[in-house]
Formats: C-alpha cells, structure tokens, sequence
C-alpha cells in the first residue's frame, strides 16, 4: 500500500486518513536583490475517481513545521503525519 506522508525534494505530499484529500507542499524561493527568502505553499487536491482534482485552495507558510503544525490541528492527516516522522 501506497504511505499516506512521503517527503519530497521540494517539501511533502500528505493523503487525508480517508483518501480523499491530497496536499503537496511546495517550496519556493524569492530573490529580493542578494538575499533569499524561502516560503511554501501548500496546495489541495480532491479525489474523483481514480484521478486527484486541484482546488483553488492554496496556503503560504513560513517554514515546514508551521505546516505541520497547522496540519495536525484537523486530525485528517494524523496517518500521513506518522509517516513523515518514521522518515
């Protein structure tokens, strides 16, 4: 069976406990002259099918763990949480 929270280069993928929600959470990098400034972005995806459907929801985060943290308070993702801290 495919986890339910797989890291990726750029940030993470986590499904909902039930399967029916996907979030991958993208990080970016803004240049401001010489400095650098990452942010991530996480986008949702909506299961119809066989196939996932990207909403217009979306969400900028500051770092991973304001993600997670943000994340955990639903209790939907709990599985895929686990998963990603056994990585």
């Amino acid at each position: 069976m495919k986890p339910k929270g797989i890291k990726t280069t750029s940030g993470c993928e986590l499904e909902s406990n039930n399967g029916q929600v996907l979030v991958r959470l993208v990080r970016t990098v803004v240049y401001q002259g010489i400095a650098e400034q990452d942010f991530y972005t996480a986008h949702f995806f909506v299961k119809e099918g066989n196939s996932w459907v990207a909403t217009e929801t979306a969400h900028s985060y500051r770092t991973v763990e304001d993600f997670v943290k943000a994340i955990s308070e639903s209790g939907h993702f709990s599985v895929a949480l686990a998963e990603l801290k056994e990585v």
